[in-house]
């Protein structure tokens, strides 16, 4: 019974011990200290005489207590930040005696009542060092009614219990013995009515639950003394539950605090019927059950043999569960059990309800298991008994554990035709694969090996005619390789590329040429990706015309239905043009520095209408009168040539070869090249204001090489890229406007970055960071070190990780041992005091962990497991008051 009995028990710890923890306790100074100045910390402590005065930061009063010889001794007053009393006590040689008053301050009505809350009578034990509550403790409503009383014998909870609503009228009513409630319990409504009537005993805890290292110890009774409890209250007998009506909701039965016997439960809306009735053995259905739907019905019945902890319920015999189709009450699934364990036909059943005919069953499954795993097959059948589908299950014994796995022939049909077949081997497609149309014409076939399409797959359309055709190759690197022809029912081309598809780490991805027509034999589009998916050059055609060419991020080139350019734009609008249909410009669009972007717009006639920026990289672009700017647009305006269209422009990338273009004043615009559709050699962009270049970049059949070099309009250079011979970056270079060094990244020759500079636009370092070690150096901008982590081999293999504040002074220091796999992490105050501590032990997460305040002071201290609390956690107060919790 125990396993179940912890179930039940742990929670009624947690509820009884929260409990004991919102009251003051045997050792008022525990209770007393836990929420003394609500939250408010003090400031500044004043001593006058035999008496203390405590502060807060705003100079509130938050406390006058009379001192004698060390101790408080006479009268003590805590008062809210306005002044108002919270509490009133006395002391005897610091230790409470005799009465104690509460007072609250009620801000929910309109006007706020300043009322006495509670009182409590404490008698001292000198001999052992505490005060314990004695007699009443009443609690009381804002209008001086009573809210509650309770009755103390040395500290604990003996006899009656009453409490009240507002109106006068009894609340709850029971008796306590030792702390525990004992007896009847009633609880009434507002108006009345019972709401619970329940009786409690009191239950000796097992020896195996007292010391079980859960949660019971989080909720030790700290200022009793009590280190585990031995017994508790729980519900045993009839326990009836009640709505404010006065219309009975539950009708339980208990024994030791599980539930026992039957037990029923009424709805409570509408006829407020039976619910559910069922028989509980030692807090488990075990037995008969029966539920009902809201009218009535009937929706399921049978026997609870056994739950286990984890909610799975375990039956036996035939179950049969029903459900409201239509108005009538169907079964929806059929379970067979024997020995606790699913054995034996299951059955689902799916119903389409008809207004005119009723509901209607079409269709069901039936399938077979043994000892809790599918076997055998698993048929499917429609309305009429026609069979749609067949599965086989076989179970399998792998490392000592059985399994259930697909295996054989999987089969499907529609009206009695077949439309798929599947062969299953070790759990996983094995062989062919074949799906057909209605009029049983082959749809699609293929072929697996343990999961993965191997060899052709094609598919077909009604009329027979080829849709689509894959083969599998399997490259260098173990990638499957999938080349895919697809075609209109008109057996023209429609698409044809080459794909890795996806995996659990990946997505999928294009490589090489992906060509899309459409149904006439029109180009659609074309484009070319590396094998890491990257796009390299994209050609996108309208009614067969090329309409626009992309390369990359590099340059983009759109065409008018004339064939003629109607925009060209070069590495992310560094430099943009759009022209009119007359080849006059229309728009430029140019960086005026680093994150300015300028829109020049005009009319058909050449003139500018408008200029406009975006504010130093914001979207909100305004007009612009900046002298500067509109110099630039103008400069750059004046090399626009309409001889840009002086040969075939629209024949771009599909004539091998090197194009070269001039600005208006014949200097040089651009030299690019191509080689079987790929961007090849050197790309040079040049500037249309200066006699420098904007892009420098080089191309072997597409993919990057040697050097490339991007400069804005002023020639200041913006970044500079190096290149391995097997297209891999070496090294990356970002500048500040002013030329100095913004970034650099250093990579091998697989393209792996082994290390990383950023610097400050002064040109102070920023920080570096060598990503093989994983070590790291920040500075900030005057020089001072903000952070590093070096990793060290002499002695162990440790790793030191420093953080620092402004003032230079260590903020943090991690230390971690790769031989001890452990972790020493210590923080530090501004001051350079020790702020916290942690030695934590790997894997385990196994921590001791130490807080002091600024003038270097334990306040905290307790060890951690998994990243949670765990045992004793020790917070020490501002007056060598120790709190102890158990976690």
């Amino acid at each position: 019974m125990y396993p179940f009995l912890k179930n039940i028990l742990i929670p009624l710890f947690m509820i009884l011990s929260l409990t004991t923890k919102a009251q003051l306790g045997d050792n008022y100074e525990y209770g007393f200290h836990s929420y003394i100045y609500d939250g408010k910390e003090p400031l500044d402590t004043v001593f006058i005489e035999n008496q203390i005065i405590v502060l807060n930061k705003e100079k509130d009063t938050l406390e006058i207590t009379d001192f004698m010889d060390g101790k408080r001794h006479g009268t003590q007053h805590i008062f809210f930040p306005d002044r108002r009393t919270e509490t009133i006590a006395n002391y005897e040689n610091g230790l409470l005696k005799g009465r104690v008053e509460h007072y609250r301050v009620n801000t929910y009505s309109s006007s706020e009542v300043h009322f006495l809350y509670a009182t409590q009578n404490y008698v001292p034990v000198p001999e052992k060092g505490y005060s314990y509550l004695a007699g009443k403790e009443i609690i009381y409503f804002e209008n001086d009614s009573i809210r509650s009383f309770t009755n103390y014998v040395k500290g604990r909870k003996n006899g009656a219990f009453k409490s009240f609503h507002n109106n006068g009228q009894l609340n709850t009513h029971f008796y306590y013995e030792n702390d525990q409630v004992v007896g009847r319990k009633l609880i009434y409504s507002y108006s009345g009515n019972i709401l619970h009537d329940e009786n409690y005993i009191i239950y000796e805890i097992p020896d195996s639950l007292k010391n079980t290292p859960h949660n019971e110890k989080r909720y030790i009774l700290e200022p009793r003394g009590i280190n585990v409890l031995s017994n508790l209250s729980v519900l045993h007998g009839s326990a009836k539950y009640y709505d404010r009506e006065g219309n009975l909701r539950a009708d339980l039965n208990y024994k030791e605090g599980l539930k026992h016997g039957l037990c029923k439960e009424y709805y409570e809306f509408g006829d407020k019927l039976l619910r559910s009735e069922v028989v509980f053995k030692d807090g488990i259905e075990n037995g008969s059950f029966a539920y009902y739907d809201p009218k009535g019905n009937l929706e399921s019945k049978g026997d609870y043999q056994r739950v286990m902890p984890d909610g799975n319920v375990f039956y036996d015999g035939r179950i049969v569960f029903n459900k409201m189709y239509g108005g009538i009450m169907k079964p929806w699934r059929i379970e067979t059990w024997k020995d606790f364990k699913r054995n034996g036909v299951f059955e689902t059943y799916r119903y389409n309800y008809n207004k005119v005919t009723g509901s209607q069953c079409y269709g069901y499954t039936k399938f077979n298991y043994v000892d809790n795993l599918r076997s055998g097959i698993q048929e499917t059948f429609d309305g009429e008994g026609i069979k749609t589908s067949e599965r086989y299950f076989e179970i399998v014994e792998i490392n000592g554990r059985a399994f259930s796995q697909n295996t054989g022939t999987h089969k499907e049909w529609r009206k009695g035709q077949l439309i798929s077949l599947t062969e299953w081997k070790n759990g996983l497609k094995n062989g062919v694969s074949k799906q057909y149309y209605d009029n049983g014409q082959l749809a699609a076939e293929s072929y697996y090996e343990d999961d993965r399409l191997i060899d052709i797959s094609k598919t077909y359309y009604e009329n027979g005619e080829l849709g689509n055709i894959t083969s599998v190759e399997i490259n260098e690197n173990k990638d499957r390789i999938y080349s895919v022809k697809s075609y209109f029912r008109n057996g023209q081309l429609k698409r044809d590329y080459t794909q890795i598809p996806h995996t659990r780490l990946n997505p999928s991805k294009y490589i090489g040429w992906y060509t899309a027509y459409e149904e006439n034999g029109n180009l659609l589009t074309k484009f070319y990706s590396n094998n890491k998916g990257d796009l390299i050059v994209e050609y996108l055609y309208n009614n067969g015309q090329l309409e626009k060419i992309k390369i990359g991020n590099l340059l983009s080139i759109g065409f008018n239905f004339d064939e003629e350019i109607e925009s060209m734009q070069w590495k992310n609008i560094l430099l943009a043009f759009e022209i009119h249909s007359n080849q006059k410009l229309s728009e430029l669009s140019f960086f005026t520095n680093e994150n300015d972007l300028a829109i020049a717009s005009y009319n058909e006639d050449g003139e500018m209408t408008s200029l406009r920026n975006n504010n130093n990289g914001s979207f909100k672009y305004k007009k612009t009168k900046d002298k500067q700017t509109k110099e630039k647009a103008k400069g750059i305006a004046a090399q626009y040539s309409p001889y840009w269209n002086g040969e075939e422009f629209s024949k771009f990338g599909t004539k091998d070869g090197i194009h070269k273009r001039n600005y208006a004043d014949g200097s040089p615009y651009f030299k690019i090249e191509f080689k079987d559709f790929l961007p090849h050699g050197s790309w040079i962009m040049y500037n249309p204001l200066l006699n420098d270049t904007l892009i420098y970049a080089n191309y072997d059949n597409g993919a990057p090489v040697e050097k490339w070099i991007n400069k804005d309009l002023n020639a200041a250079k913006l970044s500079e890229i190096n290149y391995y011979k097997n297209h891999k970056i070496e090294n990356k270079t970002e500048y500040f406007l002013d030329g100095k060094t913004r970034y650099i990244s250093n990579h091998d020759s697989l393209g792996k970055q082994v290390s990383e500079f950023y610097y400050y636009s002064s040109g102070q370092l920023k920080s570096t960071t060598n990503n093989k070690s994983n070590d790291y150096i920040n500075f900030s901008e005057n020089g001072d070190t903000i952070g590093y982590r070096k990793t060290s081999n002499i002695n162990d293999s440790i790793s030191i990780e420093r953080i620092f504040h402004k003032n230079n002074r260590i903020k943090s220091n991690s230390i971690y041992n790769f031989d001890t796999e452990s972790r020493n992490y210590t923080t530090f105050y501004k001051n350079g005091n020790i702020k916290s501590v942690a030695n934590t032990k790997y894997p385990q997460k196994i921590s001791e962990y130490k807080k002091y305040n600024k003038r270097g002071k334990l306040i905290l201290e307790g060890k951690s497991k998994e990243g949670k609390r765990d045992g004793e956690w020790i917070e020490y107060g501002l007056f060598g008051t120790k709190k102890v919790t158990e976690y």
